[in-house]
């Protein structure tokens, strides 16, 4: 198979998720209009429960096929089959749960959203190791248009769905329609073989491996989805939906940006696991890379929140604009420490991995319980992050210190012309600008801020940093 340069891999991991990224938008503002907030609030919560019984179908199997390159087709077959079990097994207990679901949240519909959800969960199920396969086999140009084309179709089927009057259940049947477009493709496109009896010991040679990689998907689990609940439980779902929205909104960049490179980081830079210094230092150039972009786009989401909201979704999604603005301080940092994972898969320390994790969720749950207490999506987004920002330290100084051994010190010495730079961006709001149509203050802000932050790249010479993932041919 011939080799894959990094710079290749991102840039059809780019393609894929930035495509995501457009259909993803145009998806939102059109069924943000289309359905209430209310509605919004009512899936949020299964899909978080959801989320959860889908931590158990992959159990770290993935991460570890890709990274064990001595596995056989043999062993990937029963580990596949074996996932297939798990996958019927947890559909039925998802089923099983959406009763009790329902009577926590005092709310019938759930049994029905919940029985069509775990056929969502069966799929996702059933698609871990063919993802993991096409992954360590390179494949990122099938993934991507796998990826695009099963987002258009599921997502122009919800919107018909909704338009008709189907209301959260056109949210639901979204995802499972999805699931079950991937795994129809990557049954075409990876031909793995079901086994009726498989082998516990392939699992047996992995488990060392994946046991710890699961369980930082669980604590992680918690920190990212426990502020759903809560506030699904004690506040309304309009508040649920209103503080959602805003998350989901301020989470885009960080899917779609540390997003690109992750998924190669782990196939590509395993290659080099037993050169820790290597993985290092190439990793230290991404963090710079997403640093600089990081600042910005934290400063760019607090400075036109406003407009961004209204304009993607609406006046009745006016709430949400405020929790946004808090939470978008954050991007920054959780852009570099949303990759901090595939390096620890990398040099095969899943086990510090798990601890770094458990380390961080302990923070951000605890973060969440003091603004829900507080009362108010407001608190709750302060909270939150505060939190994150602290991780960034936290995680860092686990990484650098006990992953590799360096001063972690000289590591904080790397970013400190962003530091410079957001410290500058954050103050344009205090600009007073006079325009009453939101689009054209929108476009005049963008500007504003773009332009301030090339000069302020110039003025710091952070530019050439920009420059480390793009091809040389697409520089000039």
């Amino acid at each position: 198979m011939p080799e894959v340069s990094m710079k290749k891999a991102v840039a059809w991991t780019a393609i894929a998720k930035y495509s995501l990224a457009i259909v993803g938008i145009l998806f939102a503002a059109i069924l943000s209009r289309l359905l209430t907030p209310e509605q919004y609030g009512t899936v949020a919560v299964i899909s978080v429960i959801l989320s959860l019984f889908q931590l158990f179908c992959d159990m770290g199997f993935g991460t570890a096929v890709i990274q064990d390159k001595c596995l056989t087709n043999d062993q990937i077959n029963d580990i596949f089959s074996w996932t297939l079990y798990i996958g019927l097994a947890l559909q039925i207990l998802f089923i099983g749960a959406s009763f009790p679901i329902s009577t926590f949240y005092e709310d019938s519909i759930y049994v029905p959203l919940g029985i069509i959800l775990s056929f969502s969960l069966l799929f996702n199920a059933m698609n871990m190791i063919p993802n993991a396969v096409l992954l360590k086999q390179k494949r990122f140009k099938t993934i991507t248009i796998r990826t695009i084309v099963a987002s258009i179709i599921s997502s122009l089927c919800t919107i018909i769905m909704a338009y008709k009057g189907l209301g959260v259940y056109a949210l639901v049947i979204q995802s499972v329609l999805c699931a079950l477009i991937t795994l129809v493709w990557n049954e075409l496109s990876v031909r793995l073989n079901f086994k009726l009896k498989p082998a516990f010991a392939s699992i047996k040679k992995i488990w060392g491996y994946s046991i710890y990689q699961f369980l930082a998907q669980f604590f992680n689990f918690f920190s990212r989805n426990l502020d759903n609940l809560l506030i699904g439980k004690y506040f309304s779902k309009a508040d649920l939906g209103q503080y959602n929205k805003s998350y989901h909104l301020m989470q885009m960049p960080i899917s779609y940006i540390p997003g690109v490179v992750g998924p190669a980081l782990h196939p590509i830079l395993s290659e080099h696991q037993d050169d820790p210094k290597y993985i290092y230092h190439a990793y230290l150039k991404l963090l710079k890379f997403l640093s600089l972009l990081g600042c910005f786009i934290s400063a760019f989401l607090f400075y036109v929140a406003n407009e961004i909201v209204v304009i993607l979704f609406g006046d009745q999604w006016h709430p949400a604009i405020l929790p946004f603005k808090i939470l978008a301080l954050s991007v920054w940092f959780q852009l570099a420490t949303n990759t901090f994972g595939p390096i620890y898969l990398s040099i095969g320390k899943t086990k510090l991995m798990f601890w770094s994790v458990a380390a961080s969720c302990t923070l951000i749950v605890a973060a969440i319980i003091i603004g829900c207490l507080m009362g108010g999506i407001v608190n709750v987004a302060s909270c939150v992050s505060v939190a994150y920002i602290i991780n960034f330290f936290l995680s860092y100084w686990i990484m650098t210190k006990r992953g590799f051994g360096e001063s972690f010190g000289k590591f904080l010495l790397t970013f400190w012309q962003e530091v410079v730079i957001f410290s500058v961006l954050i103050t344009l709001p205090l600009i007073p600008l006079n325009i009453d149509n939101i689009v054209l203050l929108f476009m005049v802000k963008s500007m504003i801020i773009v332009l301030v932050y090339f000069v302020l790249l110039i003025i710091t010479k952070q530019y050439k940093h920009l420059q480390t993932l793009i091809p040389v041919r697409w520089r000039h």
